[in-house]
């Protein structure tokens, strides 16, 4: 129950921002819009907003439509335990549910199994509300009730030509938008019948004290608690000690699910299967015990924290997250919910304003979460910040339905933060042949780079389409940073091969450039030797395959600087003979290295005296570095990679060097 109960205090710890929507700045000037769900609430996108006031009328001036999916934003509703988890029963929500549910006059004006539907759903909702409104006397939820068993809404829906009604009292669908009788954009211009009664209805009370806020009622500390009263009271599952808290309490055999955008699907916890429970048990309950308000308190904490700083990737299929237990808001700027410029701010859905001796810092450490987030992703940054601890935790989705725990480790952040720095020791390499940086400026490539060369496939492979390859890739790397390993040995093949094939190298299906993978494949290289390879040319490394690697990288400059000298357009944007002839050099470098000898002749004819000298002096000075026996077929290991990377980049900078002399010697 470790998990869980961590989870547990992340609410606990954040209660006072339930219910409330969170802006949390993006790196485009943006702002994403989170919100921490209470127990036993929900998420819908309704397409139909109705204001009623104390007596049950609708506001008809004051409905809104929203048929465009881009139109719909996502709010919280009031629900039951059994409503959260519907799949092919439909059991009702509590206030606001679909319209086939809300208004039980549509069963009337459509015929067949339709109606049979609207009667049996909308008979099941209002006998619910009815028991919720006898329980907890809340005026709002007698508004709605008044409003749908009068005909209110229905009459309103018609009224307004949201809903369009034949000569014979039949629904109407597939409406024209030009149609005089129909509202803008009424629910009767979809296509299907289906879709107009499965529309979601968002109910807002609006009384005539209400004044001139915007807090909803049905999310107040009232109708919260009533909530979930009432699910308790409703709950059938036998009372037993609950593991996360030791509490007697109602335990739950339901579990909420879309927790992962992309795998709405997937369920962390599922018990509630008793034909097919495949346990030490004769009864799933006998199994774990847990309450059901503090399960939903969890999982809700964790959908929250995965849309708030989690890594996902595959479509959802992997996720990575990181938070920890300081107290700080961190980057999350409350959102007003008042309708004026100015004047007073309610403290939104009903909480009461806090006194300052009972303030308490929320948060989950998303600045520090958001450091180790972009260390796990490759990109370092104040990665020495210390807090008390840190929670790391890694969920995989192993079918539509189910959600693994891949791992889970509460540790100290200053040795997580060291394992992290070592990573980044051992992974970094210059950043020369892809971009413009000096030969000290070390970059430690992204797992998603890595995946993306050794794999094969574009960034949208790693992060928004299902991959089950890239997933267990991406979970190895992860899996080495979290435990200071190494890389291994096949994650690392994969990539140095891909390289080293490069004529076979499609930067259009990867998307990286195939110089940005070698710096790739030169850094899982030194991963893999444990960090110990030099950054720098190393011009007393006698290893004859660093030593092919640079003579490769000579043959190569030559090419490319007779053809710079040239101008040739034609000539320069074509590959070298060095680089078309890598992989068969890394087969057997002494008679590939004869053979583009004989291919680079007449270019060093077209360097000029002084480069001529240079690049002369440059392959004399190798050749001289072969030990005996060295200089011979014997197939190269990645380190020919590693010198022919660092004799490139040494020449680039020099190259550079002498035209900035030159630069300011001009002026």
């Amino acid at each position: 129950m470790t998990l869980l109960s961590d989870l547990l205090a992340v609410y606990e710890n954040n209660a006072e921002l339930a219910g409330q929507s969170i802006e949390i700045p993006q790196k485009n000037g943006q702002t994403r819009t989170l919100t921490l769900i209470p127990p036993l609430y929900t998420e819908i996108s309704p397409a139909l907003i109705i204001p009623i006031d104390e007596q049950g009328r609708v506001l008809k001036n004051s409905i809104e439509i929203r048929l465009r999916q881009a139109d719909q934003t996502r709010v919280i509703v009031p629900a039951t335990m059994q409503s959260i988890t519907r799949t092919s029963h439909l059991y009702p929500h509590l206030i606001s549910d679909q319209l086939r549910f809300v208004v039980p006059q549509l069963a009337d004006c459509v015929g067949g199994k339709a109606a049979k539907d609207i009667e049996t759903l909308s008979a099941e909702y209002l006998a619910q509300l009815k028991d919720f409104i006898q329980q907890e006397s809340l005026p709002g939820a007698q508004a709605v009730y008044e409003s749908v068993t009068s005909g209110n809404l229905f009459n309103a829906l018609v009224d307004t030509g949201i809903l369009l009604l034949d000569e014979a009292g039949r629904l109407q669908f597939k409406v024209k938008k030009s149609d005089k009788n129909m509202r803008l954009e009424g629910l009767s211009a979809l296509t299907k019948m289906d879709d107009i009664l499965t529309s979601f209805v968002q109910f807002e009370y609006q009384p005539a004290t209400r004044g001139l806020t915007l807090d909803d009622y049905f999310l107040t500390n009232d109708m919260v608690t009533a909530v979930q009263d009432f699910s308790l009271n409703q709950q059938k599952e036998p009372v037993q000690h609950s593991l996360m808290t030791g509490k007697r309490m109602p335990s739950s055999l339901s579990f909420p699910k879309s927790l992962i955008i992309g795998q709405a699907n997937a369920k962390l916890i599922s018990a509630n299967d008793e034909n097919n429970y495949a346990g030490y048990f004769q009864k799933s309950t006998e199994g774990a015990s847990i309450g059901g308000i503090e399960t939903f308190k969890s999982l809700n904490a964790l959908r929250w924290l995965i849309r708030k700083q989690g890594i996902t990737y595959s479509k959802g299929q992997y996720v990575i997250l990181i938070w920890t237990d300081q107290g700080s808001i961190d980057q999350a700027v409350r959102k007003s919910f008042n309708t004026q410029a100015s004047g007073p701010v309610p403290m939104p859905y009903g909480l009461s304003a806090p006194t300052k001796q009972a303030v308490r810092k929320t948060g989950t450490g998303q600045r520090t979460a958001a450091t180790q987030r972009r260390a796990l992703k490759g990109l370092r940054k104040n990665a020495n910040r210390v807090f008390d601890a840190v929670h790391l935790l890694e969920l995989r989705v192993a079918t539509s339905g189910r959600i693994s725990v891949a791992n889970y480790q509460t540790t100290e952040v200053k040795y997580f933060v060291d394992l992290v720095n070592r990573w980044y020791q051992q992974t970094s390499w210059p950043h020369i042949l892809s971009g413009t940086r000096q030969l000290a400026d070390l970059i430690t490539p992204s797992p998603a780079e890595i995946v993306q060369v050794g794999v094969g496939i574009g960034r949208d492979g790693v992060f928004t389409n299902e991959n089950p390859e890239a997933v267990r890739y991406l979970q190895e790397i992860a899996q080495c940073i979290r435990q200071g390993g190494r890389l291994p040995r096949n994650t690392v093949t994969r990539v140095v091969t891909r390289v080293v094939q490069s004529t076979g190298y499609s930067e259009k299906r990867t998307g990286i450039p195939w110089e940005r993978a070698l710096e790739v494949a030169c850094a899982v290289w030194r991963n893999y030797e444990g960090g110990n390879g030099k950054t720098m040319l190393d011009e007393n490394n006698h290893d004859r395959s660093y030593l092919f690697g640079r003579l490769l990288a000579l043959a190569d400059q030559i090419e490319d600087t007779a053809l710079y000298q040239k101008q040739s357009g034609d000539d320069n944007s074509r590959r070298t003979n060095a680089f078309n002839l890598m992989q068969q050099f890394g087969i057997r470098p002494y008679t590939t290295w004869n053979v583009l000898m004989d291919r680079i002749h007449p270019y060093l004819g077209g360097l000029t005296p002084v480069a001529y000298s240079q690049y002369q002096s440059e392959i004399a000075t190798v050749m001289a570095l072969f030990q005996d026996g060295d200089y011979n077929d014997e197939r190269l290991t990645p380190d020919f990679l590693m010198g022919y990377y660092l004799q490139t980049a040494a020449l680039i900078n020099q190259r550079r060097e002498r035209a900035a002399k030159k630069k300011q010697e001009q002026e």
